[in-house]
């Protein structure tokens, strides 16, 4: 273990903290600002991964793992699977469909994708 200090003063508070956190990022995604527990003060969630990054990229290497702590900048670069759902939901309603309809191309769009088998086409106006 690299930093046997690490995390040990953890307490009720900085648990608190954490779970805010969870809930921040479930609900803003990459567009959230995390509360950092060590000053109390709220950042920008692409600056603390930076910083997360930055400390895990040593253990990356000894683990053979560095493309799988890098891939945290693709989500940060091109944003998650609910941003493009979102997009993908505003860009139909603002082409005139419906919400059922903007809807129903969002779920085409996740079974599409869940399955690997590219992208669907985008929903039109029936």
């Amino acid at each position: 273990m690299r930093e046997e200090a690490l995390n040990r003063d953890i307490g009720a508070a900085d648990r608190a903290i954490a779970v805010e956190n969870k809930w921040i990022a479930q609900r803003h995604g990459i567009h959230g600002a995390f509360i950092d527990a060590s000053t109390r003060s709220v950042r920008p969630l692409s600056e603390v991964l930076a910083e997360m990054i930055a400390m895990l990229m040593p253990d990356a290497f000894a683990l053979n793992c560095v493309s799988e702590i890098e891939s945290v900048q693709d989500i940060l670069t091109f944003g998650t699977s609910a941003d493009e759902q979102i997009a993908l939901a505003t860009d139909a309603k603002g082409r005139g469909l419906t919400n059922e309809e903007a809807l129903r191309g969002v779920v085409d769009w996740l079974a599409t994708t869940t399955r690997g088998l590219g992208t669907p086409a985008v929903p039109t106006v029936h």
